[in-house]
């Protein structure tokens, strides 16, 4: 069973990415919304599965500091490529940006808890 759960989490961190890729597509509307999460939905599909499995498996601080320094990294290019793209269409597609964001927001807080345990646990 113990084996199990780590599947079942990288399972879930699958889905996540998916719904995210898939809520990113249509809020770019075809090139009329907002198309920035695009290229951070497709990132996701990686980050997702490695954040619910760092749920039950410990790493060392090295591989923490470069998973949070690429969503420091990530959440500045979100930032800024928006800003670049137009707040307008951030806002065009209300409800729904911020329903992706939250979902973003997912894998970090994932990998800042797993992180915060670790360190706890030494």
């Amino acid at each position: 069973m113990k084996n199990r759960i780590p599947s079942l989490t990288i399972f879930i961190g699958c889905i996540i990415g998916v719904f995210q890729l898939i809520l990113s597509a249509l809020i770019a509307g075809a090139g009329h919304g907002w198309t920035t999460p695009f290229w951070f939905g497709i990132a996701g599909m990686i980050a997702y599965p490695l954040a619910m499995l760092s749920l039950f498996r410990s790493w060392s601080t090295s591989v923490y500091v470069i998973i949070i320094a690429a969503a420091i990294v990530s959440n500045v290019l979100l930032f800024g490529m928006t800003g670049e793209e137009g707040y307008k269409y951030f806002y065009s597609v209300t409800p729904y940006n911020y329903v992706w964001i939250a979902t973003w927001l997912i894998w970090q807080i994932a990998i800042f808890v797993s992180f915060s345990r670790s360190r706890t646990e030494r």
